[in-house]
């Protein structure tokens, strides 16, 4: 599991689609709860999660402002 998270985090980094994808399946087939879940909530919006991989664009300097 350890594994799968950080490759999703390097996926975010490095904006790849297919590698997205591919992570997607593979997590699926691990057969970890937590995991098969986390893909089913991504799959709900995958244009939004598509847009996260592939824009460089980021809100974070905003929300540091708001708080």
């Amino acid at each position: 599991m350890r594994s799968l998270v950080l490759s999703f985090r390097t996926i975010l980094r490095v904006g790849k689609l297919a590698t997205l994808h591919r992570w997607m399946k593979k997590a699926q087939k691990t057969g970890i709860l937590a995991l098969i879940r986390f893909v089913c909530t991504l799959k709900q919006d995958l244009s939004a999660v598509e847009a996260a991989v592939t824009q460089r664009w980021s809100n974070g300097p905003v929300k540091g402002h708001d708080n």
